[in-house]
């Protein structure tokens, strides 16, 4: 999630990330909608987060919680994490410490569910939770160097080295990953690379001497440089071939994990499921014993965990939700301010 990749390699080749069939329809077919810019969510969960805004060059530290939009860049430090909340059906993206990245573009139709997002990683880890993908002219879209993948609705962790190497994880859906002509399908469980490009230069020969000229000899080529990029995309491997790749590992642990939980209710009543974690809040809905959820975060008391629930976020008093200790000890941590419009219209 130096922390600038070099612009001349993040222009000549890219990791585009496409969340839709890609074909040339879909260009057509969204600029026939409306167009309307929006701003997302972000959520800090450790201090040491920074967002430039669009345009500027000064960085700004941020704390709780930010509205961020395209053109803005996100970066964490050592210490720093943070989450983009899209849409309040759990499409996100996690930032992991040391990580940049910069929002090229958060757009849709106003009147619909069609959108396109578009990010760029620059360094570090990312972890991205995109729901099903109803509208076919949507598009999710994350640039990082040497490959390019396609998915419809998936859960997936990129990592991003200082030299530029890439590497997916896939916990959940099918990606498309593509480098030139070169695609592979990479199903749930499984992991792929591209490695670094290499800058290969073949040297011009030195000049042969009269004694060691020769009717055979290659005719001079002037000393021209031939220059030749290398990307070489990998097979997809299975999890249980990570070996002991800490790089893996760490996208496998991401994806893996989740924090899966049950509603519980002491009196046997339905349970309300609140827009912020105070009881004064408006109502997502109520939730009935035992019904499945995913547990997102928590208050830094434990009072409160915010929770994906029926397509939306929402909070549940801690008491309400039943989990796995262990995974409740490794919740993020959220300020739970008052919510806000996810995505936000820009005016």
């Amino acid at each position: 999630m130096s922390r600038l990749m070099p612009t001349k390699l993040l222009h000549s080749t890219l990791l585009v990330i496409l969340i839709a069939a890609v074909a040339p329809s879909l260009v057509m077919a969204a600029a026939r909608h409306q167009s309307t810019e929006f701003a997302a969510t972000l959520e800090i969960y450790a201090e040491g987060v920074e967002v430039r805004r669009a345009e500027t060059e000064q960085w700004i530290a941020v704390t709780g919680r930010a509205v961020v939009a395209a053109g803005d860049s996100i970066r964490t430090d050592a210490t720093g994490e943070a989450m983009i909340i899209w849409f309040d059906d759990g499409t996100l993206v996690e930032l992991r410490p040391n990580t940049e990245i910069v929002i090229n573009a958060f757009n849709g139709d106003p009147d619909g569910d069609q959108f396109i997002i578009e990010t760029q990683v620059l360094l570090g880890q990312v972890f991205n939770n995109v729901a099903h993908l109803i509208n076919q002219d949507s598009r999710y879209t994350v640039v990082t160097p040497t490959m390019q993948a396609a998915v419809r609705g998936t859960t997936f962790g990129i990592d991003v080295q200082a030299d530029a190497q890439s590497t997916i994880a896939v916990g959940a859906g099918i990606v498309a990953v593509s480098q030139g002509e070169d695609e592979q399908q990479v199903e749930a469980g499984f992991w792929l690379r591209a490695s670094v490009p290499v800058q290969t230069a073949l040297a011009p020969s030195a000049p042969a001497t009269d004694s060691e000229s020769t009717a055979d000899s290659p005719p001079d080529d002037g000393g021209e440089v031939e220059s030749l990029v290398v990307v070489a995309l990998s097979d997809p491997l299975p999890f249980s071939e990570a070996g002991d790749d800490p790089i893996l590992n760490d996208l496998i642990a991401g994806v893996a994990q989740t924090c899966a939980g049950t509603i519980d209710s002491p009196s046997s009543s339905p349970v309300r499921v609140y827009n912020f974690p105070a009881e004064s809040a408006g109502l997502v809905g109520t939730a009935a014993l035992d019904q499945p959820i995913e547990i997102l975060a928590q208050l830094a008391d434990g009072s409160w965990v915010e929770v994906a629930w029926n397509g939306e976020i929402g909070w549940l008093p801690n008491q309400n939700a039943r989990l796995d200790e262990a995974c409740r000890a490794n919740l993020p941590i959220v300020t739970g301010e008052s919510p806000l419009p996810i995505p936000l219209r820009m005016q």
